[in-house]
């Protein structure tokens, strides 16, 4: 009897190991204020901005991955590996999300540019967030908007 609680115990610790070792991508803290998902608004690019407002555009940060998506549904949805430092973001490596037949990685920007982007690593200026129609973050993580700037 005692050799088995020792055993129970054993596994237990093991699988309690195993489980607090694992982290998403290997940072959960890395999109830091970023963390959930935004409505993306506006992509200064000089002369060839692009307003998003009035497209159901949002970008969903979690981890080191980002996911852009059309809620319409009109287009792939693209996954990125990103890195955050202060103000700035680096997009690199998109992958056209398909969870059913794998992960497709992009070698062409042609399914970007309903994203606003127009080469397949791209570095961004965070130049404004807001709350919209005053709903927190913690309540509602799809109210926030996101003013991105390309670097």
């Amino acid at each position: 009897m005692k050799i088995r609680n020792i055993q129970i115990i054993l596994l237990s610790l093991v699988a309690l190991f195993c489980f607090s070792a694992c982290s998403l991508e290997g940072d959960a803290t890395a999109a830091g204020d970023l963390a959930g998902m935004w409505k993306c608004v506006y992509i200064e690019k000089g002369a060839q901005s692009v307003e998003l407002k009035d497209q159901k555009v949002y970008w969903s940060f979690q981890g080191n991955l980002l996911l852009l998506e059309d809620k319409a549904g009109n287009h792939s949805r693209i996954l990125y590996h990103f890195t955050k430092n202060g103000n700035t973001l680096e997009l690199k490596e998109p992958y056209r999300y398909d969870r059913e037949n794998g992960d497709e990685l992009l070698t062409t920007p042609s399914l970007l540019s309903f994203y606003g982007i127009d080469t397949l690593a791209i570095t961004f200026t965070i130049q404004q967030s807001e709350k919209y129609n005053g709903t927190c973050k913690q309540q509602c993580n799809v109210a926030l908007q996101a003013i991105l700037i390309k670097a």
